[in-house]
Order: structure tokens, then C-alpha cells, then sequence
């Protein structure tokens, strides 16, 4: 059954099966904690202290705790629009909805929750619920309030919790990337070099049969620098919407799986040794490169139609 519960202070909803514990709080949606229940691995990146620092509208989402699961929309970085009649508004960093209490409600078995934007016309909804395969499912819906189609980028910003000899796990067959950013340089000079993995990662099979019949393979998390933070998409749409995170510690895996044809593009940043610690952040994405317009600008943007609704699924679960 699905609940009510506190999480370091703040406001929250839990949900659980044999497999997984979730944890939900009311401030932005966020999946603050999900627990495989059978080894009692934290998946989730957790930040040290007992009460939970959360950010406030338009606030500066480096500035808080930076762990867990938000959901990013309508922008990933700050930008201002430039599509009519929005054109100058502001988009705030990391979006708008991360910073925003939701409407939630436990209901039977599953998590509901809503939130209105507060400078673009939207709600965004999603419901949460362990299916019968034992996966955490998150339904999404987008409606758009307004007479006018609206870009937008959503991207989980799942961030998962690793350590040395831990692996990423991506859709085989595409090994061409994009870098966003770099803080020490390992991957490139800067935003839109353009590498192939296998330059700067061991590219190599999926270890189990269900991994390699869904068509993925595995990447290092380990580079070679004890502090970095890069961040790069896929080149393309994703042929199959899976990724995910493995450790050798134990031999455990999980995937997130996601329609491919609403949710085509796949991001990734991993992070040692800085701010935010040792995790990587899987983000399936609407649109690629973090801001509306530089999505659009490269044609690998998402919009919503005027009066219209955009749909999409999120699941995680073991591998």
C-alpha cells in the first residue's frame, strides 16, 4: 500500500513491493529513495545530514541537496524563450517543476501527483505503481493549457549512486556522442564535440542474457581523473528506450526503460570527487542538449500541441 510518510523532514509518500521501497516527497515529485529490498542497496545518490535541504521557485538547484530523482521540465538549463507568445520569459535552472510542492495523494496501491506551471501554461501529472512484473512504473502526462503549441524539453535526472567497478549501461549499436560540458576535460574542450565512446570508455557486451536481448552494452564509470563531472548525449534517437547502472560489488543491475518514440534521446553525466559525489545521472529526455531552443536549433527538439497532450512511461527495475 502506498503512504504517507517523512523522509529527513520532509513532507513525503512511500510505496513498496517484494522488491523495491520508494519514497516520494511532495516538493517537486522527486524519488528521494528507492531500496532494493532484497540486498538493501541504496539506488538512489543520498547526501549526508538529517534534515533535507530543498529548493525554492527559481531557485539554484546546485545550491540544495542535489541527490535522488527530479523530474526536469520545461528546461534543464536556464534559458529565456524565444518561441511566441512566451518570447523573454524566463526558464529556470533545472525547470520549473523540481522546486514546486505537488498536489499528491496516496491511492490504494499507487502515487498521484500534479503540478501547474507558474510561467507557461501546463500540468504535468504522473502516477506511480509497481506492476505486475515487479517494476516501479511511472505514468506521465502533459497537458498544454494554452491556444499556442509549447517546446519543451522533460528529462529524468535520475541520479544513481556508484562506485569504482561499476558499469553504465546503454542501447547497443550507437557508440557516437555528443559532449554538453567538462570539468576537467576529459572527454573534450567543451559543448558539441562530437567522440565515439570507445575513446574514452571500454565498450563491451552486455554480461547477461536478458541484457544482451535487450539490446544493450556497458560502459566504465571509472575514468582515469579522481575528480571529474562530463556530461554527453547519445548522437540520435535511441533505437530501444533502456539504460541503466551495474555493480561488480555484487553482481546487481537495474535498468530504466522508456517508449522510444516519445522519449528519444538519452543523456548521461557522471560525477567523481565534486559536488555532488560519486553517481552518474541517467536522463531519457523529450529533447536533447538541456534548453527548448538549443534542442530546436539542433533538430532534436519536443513540443506539445495547442489544447493537446503529450504521454509517455518510466520504469525501473532489476536487470
Amino acid at each position: 500500500m502506498a503512504g504517507t510518510t517523512v523522509f529527513k523532514g520532509a513532507d513525503a509518500l512511500s510505496i513498496e513491493n517484494g522488491c523495491f521501497k520508494a519514497v516520494i516527497t511532495v516538493r517537486g515529485a522527486k524519488l528521494i529513495s528507492l531500496i532494493d529490498k532484497q540486498s538493501g542497496r541504496e539506488l538512489m545518490l543520498q547526501i549526508a545530514g538529517e534534515s533535507l535541504i530543498q529548493g525554492t521557485y527559481d531557485s539554484d538547484y546546485n545550491a540544495v541537496d542535489v541527490c535522488g530523482f527530479d523530474e526536469m521540465f520545461p528546461t534543464i538549463d536556464v534559458c529565456y524563450s524565444e518561441q511566441y507568445p512566451w518570447e523573454g520569459i524566463k526558464l529556470p535552472d533545472h525547470g520549473e517543476v523540481w522546486s514546486l510542492d505537488w498536489d499528491t495523494e496516496a491511492v490504494g496501491e499507487r502515487i498521484d501527483a500534479s503540478v501547474y506551471g507558474v510561467r507557461f501554461p501546463y500540468k504535468l501529472s504522473k502516477s506511480m505503481y509497481f506492476n505486475d512484473d515487479g517494476a516501479l512504473h511511472c505514468d506521465y502526462r502533459l497537458e498544454n493549457l494554452s491556444a499556442f503549441d509549447m517546446d519543451f524539453v522533460w528529462a529524468a535526472h535520475a541520479m544513481f549512486a556508484m562506485e569504482r567497478g561499476s558499469h553504465i549501461i546503454l542501447p547497443a549499436g550507437n557508440t557516437d556522442a555528443t559532449l554538453t560540458f567538462s570539468h576537467a576535460g576529459l572527454l573534450g574542450s567543451g559543448f558539441g564535440e562530437k567522440f565515439k565512446l570507445e575513446t574514452y570508455f571500454d565498450v563491451t557486451a552486455a554480461d547477461s542474457e536478458t541484457a544482451a536481448d535487450s539490446g544493450t552494452c556497458k560502459i566504465n564509470f571509472d575514468l582515469k581523473d579522481d575528480k571529474y563531472m562530463e556530461k554527453f548525449y547519445l548522437n540520435g534517437t535511441v533505437g530501444q528506450g533502456i539504460c541503466g547502472i551495474s555493480y561488480d560489488s555484487d553482481g546487481s543491475a537495474y535498468k530504466m526503460t522508456f517508449p522510444a518514440e516519445q522519449v528519444p534521446y538519452l543523456g548521461v553525466l557522471v560525477s567523481r570527487g565534486l559536488h555532488i559525489g560519486e553517481c552518474v545521472i541517467l536522463e531519457p529526455c523529450s529533447a536533447a542538449f538541456d534548453r527548448p531552443d538549443r534542442a530546436k536549433a539542433f533538430n532534436c527538439s519536443s513540443s506539445v500541441n495547442a489544447h493537446s497532450v503529450y504521454e509517455w512511461y518510466l520504469e525501473i527495475s532489476r536487470l
